[in-house]
């Protein structure tokens, strides 16, 4: 971070930059904003604050952020207002002021910070959930963090360049909600909806996301910013990744597409999809070929053998189900077909063998070299299921429905 020159009230201003310096952004802003209640003007604003009969209600009170709360500090609401006037002006300060302390819920942003994704502008993917770029989100420790770890430090850990965001309205005062309703049960699927999200993108050509730290952050006009603590949690993956893939508004509208009809599953469905989407996140990660085509054909099969079919006839299914999913004629049924054989061929090698191709140098680099085109065909059987739901495979394959009375158990066979 960068020390820059004195703002509206004469404290200098804290700017994030690239740079060798890791220390928690909310102990510099502490750091150099307290000194300032100390002064005369920062005496009157505290015997301001304590004299507000809307601040004294707050006393040992938690603030909420959505997922948890941080304890009420009447210094730390001083120093906001400070920071916030030093940077925006004394009048923008308290009128953000009086309008929190006036409000029974407040905005927040919830944040899945996520890996594999990296953008040149932050914007809207859908209903309000946001593709965020790092610069774009409020000051934080982890923004602060991540400035610098991506700047200048070693590192062999991936590192979050955007999150997926969407703002929330929640209690200003923590309090427990009934089990199963109000404004916790909104938050608890926000949650779950940020990372079904994060998922979802797995299916749009050619995109890897992974979810890497949820938590969530205070609007700059809104107490106690930085001032007022965080938290959050990692999920467990794993396999990581190194590989970042630019992306822009041009996925919104198959996004918008996949997440609504994702929605809209029932929930064990949505559990089987998440797997499914997981091993095709999964798969694009991979260092190693045969670690990729493994997680490939898992999710493949997940998809079109959702029966338990019994195993000698999978790979036949497996690859007529798919070519007639995707395939629009009968070429390209065939170039289906062959992708398919590929794929399975390969998975049923490393399951059972351990080794793809005997591990020959030629064959492993064609695999290598087919991978993208794997990959593809995966993405687009996980769109069509999730769009189109799962298939009647025998109508499918067969053409139409059956007439009613070929249903029945003494329909006559032939032409008899």
């Amino acid at each position: 971070m960068e020390i820059r020159e004195p703002g509206h009230l004469g404290i200098p201003k804290i700017k994030l930059t690239q740079s060798f310096e890791i220390n928690p952004l909310s102990s510099a802003a502490w750091r150099i904003y307290h000194p300032y209640l100390s002064t005369a003007d920062g005496r009157a604003l505290l015997e301001r604050l304590r004299g507000d009969e809307r601040v004294a209600g707050l006393a040992d009170a938690g603030i909420s952020n959505g997922g948890g709360a941080t304890r009420f500090d009447i210094d730390a609401l001083a120093l906001w207002w400070a920071w916030l006037a030093n940077s925006s002006g004394i009048r923008r300060a308290d009128e953000c002021l009086e309008a929190w302390l006036d409000a029974e819920q407040v905005e927040t942003i919830a944040t899945l910070w996520v890996l594999g994704l990296d953008s040149n502008e932050s914007f809207e993917i859908t209903e309000g959930y946001w593709l965020t770029k790092l610069d774009d989100l409020p000051d934080s420790n982890d923004k602060a963090t991540y400035w610098a770890l991506q700047g200048n430090v070693p590192t062999t850990a991936p590192l979050p360049r955007c999150a997926i965001t969407k703002r929330q309205k929640i209690n200003k005062v923590w309090r427990l909600e009934p089990s199963g309703g109000g404004l916790a049960q909104d938050w608890s699927d926000l949650q779950r909806s940020l990372y079904d999200l994060a998922h979802v993108l797995n299916a749009v050509t050619g995109v890897l996301c992974v979810p890497y730290y949820q938590t969530s952050y205070n609007p700059p006009e809104s107490p106690l910013g930085m001032f007022g603590g965080s938290g959050g949690g990692y999920p467990l993956y794993d396999v990581a990744t190194h590989n970042v893939g630019k992306i822009g508004r041009g996925v919104c509208q198959t996004a918008a597409e996949l997440f609504r009809a994702f929605k809209e599953k029932p929930e064990n469905e949505r559990g089987r999809l998440n797997l499914i989407l997981g091993r095709l996140s999964q798969a694009k990660r991979r260092v190693h070929v045969e670690d990729a085509l493994l997680d490939l054909g898992i999710a493949l099969e997940m998809l079109l053998l959702d029966e338990n079919k019994q195993a000698q006839q999978l790979a036949l299914m497996f690859k007529l189900r798919g070519s007639w999913l995707l395939g629009t004629s009968a070429s390209d049924r065939h170039q289906r077909w062959k992708l398919l054989s590929e794929i399975y061929d390969a998975r049923s090698s490393v399951a059972h063998t351990g080794t793809l191709h005997d591990g020959k140098p030629q064959h492993l680099q064609r695999s290598r070299q087919r991978l993208p085109a794997y990959i593809g065909l995966a993405e687009e059987v996980v769109r069509k299921v999730i769009l189109e739901g799962s298939p009647d495979w025998r109508s499918l394959v067969l053409g139409g429905e059956p007439d009613s009375d070929m249903l029945s158990p003494n329909a006559p066979i032939g032409n008899s």
